[in-house]
């Protein structure tokens, strides 16, 4: 099956749009990022739910970062949640997982930038 058929029949229902909820301005780039939408793939790794920066450092990571919260838009609904950023052997495991889970819809970020503490992750609580 070609990539483009997996990804539209498999993985784009998977994929959520996260909106950054604007808090207090960081600077204007930021502002106008945090109003925005994002596609991005959570990830449920050990009961709590990830997401995983897969290019790296990013404008949506660094805003998720300097705001601290947003809200995923799914077709179940709307759920907000508080983002931590986490490291060490948590990120570790939770980048391998998200690496091993996307497979080939991945590799070449991964291959760019192999490190896990390259790839900003945050664990989702609900608020």
């Amino acid at each position: 099956m070609p990539e483009t058929s997996l990804r539209s029949r498999i993985l784009d229902p998977v994929i959520m749009k996260l909106r950054l909820v604007p808090g207090q301005p960081v600077d204007d780039d930021r502002e106008a990022v945090a109003s925005s939408l994002v596609g991005v793939t959570p990830l449920e790794y050990e009961g709590a739910a990830y997401v995983v920066a897969n290019r790296a450092e990013t404008r949506w990571a660094r805003t998720l970062r300097a705001v601290g919260r947003g809200e995923f838009i799914g077709w179940l609904g709307n759920k907000a949640f508080r983002a931590v950023e986490v490291d060490g052997r948590e990120r570790e495991r939770v980048v391998t997982t998200y690496r091993n889970a996307l497979g080939r819809l991945a590799r070449d970020y991964f291959e760019q930038f192999p490190n896990p503490a390259d790839h900003p992750t945050f664990r989702l609580e609900p608020i």
